[in-house]
């Protein structure tokens, strides 16, 4: 524990639960390595903490050290080291003045060169700390009190630099005697990276998606307010993205958070699936008769279904049709790992059983990484700013506010009645599209022509404003359902005009949008998609493809004129 006025190579360790609501009460971008960072600091853990903060809060202020550096403490390069470049560095970045600082590869690599000036290596600088013995002493070596920042001016004395340490390594004492502030917080989630184990596993690509996609879950769950706790930081190994121990030890990491950190809210692992199926699944515990089944766990599968119906809402995936409890909503045995087999269960759902009785545990599959869906739902834009606000509303609507819930959208209910909307309309000429149709003509007898053409286009786009879900292609049509809000981001099948030249887009729901109120997401943000031209992906290809499509329509229908007037043969 910290013992903030023992000489200074005493001061000893803080604990991670200090570590994570230092880093989490700022939003650093240290804090999803905290567990590595403080592991690497260890035992001095507690003194780190306190020199980031005053030294750049905890990477925060970026003046001239931004945060790829990785460098929170300030360590400068030592030009005659006889060891050449500290391990981990990568370079230097010059201030305004000529003074220049390290970059490293990692926050760890930082932490071990830190470690290594003034704890490990008693030669440093010809033993520059050798006669510190008090906190003070140390830092008017390492911090001198007139030394002037470059930038804003101000000098090491004039922020109180070693009173400012001191006052943190006390506050950091006095939290370590305390329940983590994570016992009164309902929203309480550890989460796992899917297949980063020894039994790995998983489609193709899966095993090198799930860690940023699991990152960016629990950093939004922390913006919200909630904690989030990665199951391979907490495994007791020296790599915060994989636990070197099969599958089975991934449940039993869940109880041990739960009983330090808990109670747990609920355990999400994150996944892709494969094949041909596409559409979002949220895979809820189902067991053989050992207390554990489908009966037993009806909050599981209420949460699943919220956050299923939160991830269609976002118009992006559909959800898997041909789930037994609901679409999008699979019990354990309709897995292929299990397939019915009785008996078999899938690992991370048998190894938590601990936690049954107060967490809800759940397996996201986002979609099909074999299907059209792969163009979006690996992109880490569609992860960061459109699924995972999805499942954190699900969660919302089961557990309630989160602590910061005004950065959240809830579902209200309409001020009218339900009866106003309606359902959207079947259209099998869709169907022929989405299998690989370019084009359908279809009659309109109220079209000068006689038909109307609709196009293919299977891409996203973003409502311009909020707009209404239509129920067919007219400005009187009536409407499906509340409207979609501006900004959000909306897969479109098909587009089309209406007889009076509209341009209308079709939804996977049936659901028709305004093309005027839409815009197609920027190029850059479908990473996977090539324009027919062969062009590498940016704007210009986006417009080419729009040009293409125009053009496309325009051949259409003078083909269809030429044939309706050439003379019978």
């Amino acid at each position: 524990m910290t013992n903030p006025h023992a000489p200074y190579r005493q001061i000893g360790d803080t604990t991670l639960d200090v570590y994570t609501a230092e880093l989490e009460k700022v939003g650093s971008p240290m804090r999803s390595e905290a567990s590595a960072i403080h592991a690497a600091a260890s035992p001095h853990s507690a003194l780190f903490l306190a020199m980031a903060w005053i030294e750049n809060k905890y990477a925060t202020t970026g003046i001239i050290i931004k945060s790829e550096h990785h460098n929170p403490v300030s360590l400068r390069p030592w030009t005659s080291d006889p060891r050449g470049m500290p391990p981990g560095a990568v370079g230097v970045t010059t201030a305004p003045d000529g003074g220049q600082f390290l970059r490293f590869a990692s926050w760890a690599d930082c932490v071990r060169e830190w470690k290594r000036r003034l704890f490990d290596d008693p030669d440093y600088k010809g033993g520059v700390y050798k006669a510190a013995s008090s906190l003070g002493e140390m830092l008017n070596t390492y911090a001198p009190p007139h030394d002037v920042h470059p930038i804003t001016g101000l000098a090491n004395e004039d922020i109180a630099y070693a009173e400012g340490v001191g006052k943190l390594l006390g506050r950091f004492a006095a939290a370590e005697g305390k329940e983590p502030a994570v016992s009164a917080n309902k929203h309480i989630y550890a989460l796992s990276m899917g297949h980063r184990n020894n039994d790995r596993g998983g489609a193709t690509g899966e095993i090198e998606w799930t860690p940023w996609a699991t990152r960016m879950l629990a950093d939004a769950l922390r913006a919200r307010g909630a904690r989030a706790y990665i199951v391979h930081e907490h495994d007791n190994d020296s790599d915060p993205d994989f636990t070197r121990q099969g599958l089975d030890r991934i449940g039993h990491i869940v109880c041990e958070i739960d009983r330090k950190f808990g109670p747990l809210t609920a355990y999400l692992s994150m996944h892709y699936n494969g094949g041909g199926s596409p559409g979002f699944h949220a895979i809820f515990p189902d067991g053989w008769n050992d207390g554990d089944t489908r009966a037993d766990n009806p909050r599981d599968i209420q949460t699943a279904r919220a956050i299923c119906d939160r991830v269609v809402a976002t118009n992006t995936v559909k959800a898997l049709g041909w789930t037994r409890e609901c679409p999008g909503v699979m019990s354990e045995h309709e897995t292929g790992a299990v397939s019915g087999r009785h008996g078999y269960r899938l690992a991370e759902m048998r190894s938590s059983y601990g936690v049954r009785k107060h967490a809800v545990r759940i397996i996201f599959e986002a979609g099909s990484i074999d299907t059209s869906e792969s163009r979006y739902i690996t992109n880490p834009a569609w992860v960061r700013d459109v699924y995972c606000p999805a499942i954190i509303d699900g969660l919302r609507d089961v557990f309630g506010p989160f602590p910061n819930d005004s950065s959240g959208t809830q579902i209200e209910e309409p001020e009218q009645p339900a009866s106003v909307f309606v359902k959207p309309i079947e259209r099998p000429w869709a169907e022929q599209l989405r299998a690989g149709a370019s084009s359908v003509r279809l009659p309109d007898a109220n079209h000068p022509q006689g038909f109307v053409t609709w196009f293919a286009v299977d891409r996203m786009y973003r409502t311009k404003k909020d707009v209404a879900r239509q129920q067919v292609a007219t400005d009187t049509s009536e409407v499906i359902n509340e409207p979609v809000p501006a900004g959000t981001a909306i897969k479109i099948d098909a587009v089309g005009t209406n007889y009076k030249g509209d341009a209308y887009g079709l939804s996977p729901w049936g659901t028709m949008f305004r093309l005027d109120d839409l815009e197609p997401l920027p190029w850059p943000e479908m990473p996977d998609l090539r324009s027919s031209m062969g062009e590498q992906p940016g704007e210009a290809a986006g417009e080419r493809l729009m040009d293409d499509l125009q053009a496309a329509s325009e051949d259409l229908v003078d083909a269809d004129r030429a044939r309706d007037t050439a003379p019978a043969g």
